[in-house]
This record gives C-alpha cells, sequence and structure tokens, in this order.
C-alpha cells in the first residue's frame, strides 16, 4: 500500500492546488504545470486520476486541513471524490469544522460528495478525564491543556 500526504496551509494568500502538488510529487506524474492555467490544472488531475486507477496498487490519499483549502484544491476534491470508485484508492480528509460557517466554500464542496462511498467520520472533543489521562505522563497540567487544545483530539498535551 502506498500513502500520499498534502496539506493545506492557513496563508493569508494560499498558493493555488499547492497540497495537490505535494501529493504528485509523491507520485510518478510528470507535473508540466508550471503555468497555473486550467489547461494544466485539468492535465494534473487526470495525470493523478489515472495514476490512482492502477489496480494492482492500492493508495491511500491523505489531504489534510481541508478548512484552509484554496478553491482550487477543492476542485480537486470533488473531481477526485466523483472518480474514486474508478480507482484503488481511499481518499482521506482533515478538516476542523468549527473553523468555517455554513456557507464556507468547503462545506459547500463536502456537501456535493455524496453516495455509498463518501464516509463522514466526526471526531467529538476530548472530554476532560480524558485530557487528564493523556497529560498525566506529559508533565503538563490537565487544565491548561484542555483548555489549549478545546479537546482537540488531534493534539497531544
Amino acid at each position: 500500500m502506498r500513502t500520499l500526504w498534502g496539506a493545506c496551509d492557513g496563508f493569508a494568500t494560499p498558493r493555488a492546488l499547492a497540497p495537490v502538488h505535494e501529493i504528485a510529487a509523491q507520485t510518478s506524474v510528470s507535473r508540466n504545470t508550471d503555468k497555473p492555467d486550467e489547461e494544466s490544472r485539468d492535465r494534473l488531475f487526470r495525470a493523478l486520476l489515472e495514476d490512482l486507477a492502477h489496480p494492482q496498487r492500492v493508495t491511500v490519499i491523505v489531504l489534510e486541513d481541508l478548512h484552509w483549502a484554496d478553491e482550487a484544491t477543492l476542485d480537486f476534491l470533488l473531481y477526485i471524490g466523483r472518480r474514486i470508485q474508478r480507482t484503488s484508492a481511499v481518499f482521506i480528509a482533515t478538516y476542523r469544522d468549527d473553523e468555517f460557517s455554513g456557507h464556507h466554500p468547503v462545506r459547500l464542496a463536502l456537501g456535493e460528495l455524496t453516495g455509498h462511498h463518501v464516509v463522514r467520520i466526526h471526531l467529538a472533543p476530548l472530554s476532560p478525564a480524558a485530557v487528564e489521562v493523556l497529560a498525566k505522563d506529559s508533565g503538563r497540567d490537565a487544565g491548561t491543556a484542555a483548555s489549549d487544545y478545546r479537546g482537540n483530539p488531534f493534539f497531544r498535551a
């Protein structure tokens, strides 16, 4: 199994398709996308889809921090998400739903991904007792850790 990682950054002006280029750089996909035009974007999307379609190779794609994604990256999510059944891949997108409102572009894009192949997993915040267990061996105060991380299950005290 192959794992490909890409991450969106919380920059004031995110670079278009930065996490998609990160993913492509981990594959054999040629990156003839020097010019950020529509044709090169479409070529990149098709090449990655073709790379993921090899039946003899299972791929897990992780796209982290989707709440910071630029619009072109959301287009990639929709493109792959609507065609994922043609591949030998699993696509995992992580995001913090407390980072955006009901009309945020990420929420709208996720709403377009439907079907039995789409699974959404909501991670509830950790309880103060759970944070206390995790903080016990770290030397950190559990109350401070709970306050700092607001129960986010991806932060470790």
